[in-house]
């Protein structure tokens, strides 16, 4: 018995749904990466004003900068022998989760666009491509974690390098359930 015209067009209308879901999620996780590539990059995870407001200080996760009477000066946290190793390592381990977030979700996108462009058979991979966008939320909430235990200074304020690190998280974790919501509109 040859399917109805109804029922083809419904198919197809599923179909389409999928794919636009699909390309949302690899647009999703594209802009994750780039988010996360600016917070990890960014001199501003938090500030402090000292000696009431006449020199400002900014730290990132690779140098901080001091700023005096309008002059600034940075140096890089690997470089500069007052900060203590321990602090360096927290760091480092900082960057470590949001390299590994930013290549997990660089592994979802490619995920999701082979079942866009080339294994359309196999639209289980969204499945993967959600479970890879949840775990680097994970690894982004896990930087997050150890700046604020670790690293932040009770007298300063966290800044856009951290807030960058919080949005990344939360849209990785929704071009995951984007993932997982493609796959569930491909069902018959």
């Amino acid at each position: 018995m040859k399917p109805s015209t109804k029922t083809k067009q419904k198919t197809l209308t599923k179909l389409i749904m999928a794919n636009i879901v699909g390309f949302v999620g690899i647009g999703l996780s594209a802009l994750v990466i780039a988010l996360a590539c600016a917070s990890l990059s960014s001199k501003y995870w938090q500030t402090v004003e000292l000696a009431g407001g006449v020199a400002k200080l900014n730290m990132g996760l690779w140098d901080y900068c001091l700023e005096v009477s309008g002059t600034k000066t940075c140096t890089k946290i690997k470089d500069e022998s007052s900060i203590s190793d321990e602090a360096k390592d927290d760091a480092n381990a900082c960057k470590a989760m949001i390299f590994v977030a930013i290549f997990v979700t660089l592994a979802a996108s490619i995920t999701g666009g082979l079942v866009m462009f080339a294994l359309k058979e196999k639209k289980i991979l969204y499945f993967v491509a959600g479970g890879l966008d949840i775990s680097a939320g994970i690894f982004f909430m896990i930087a997050m974690a150890i700046y604020v235990e670790k690293l932040k200074n009770d007298e300063s304020d966290l800044h856009v390098g951290f807030a960058l690190d919080v949005v990344s998280w939360i849209l990785a974790w929704a071009a995951g359930g984007i993932f997982f919501g493609a796959k569930f509109m491909d069902k018959d």
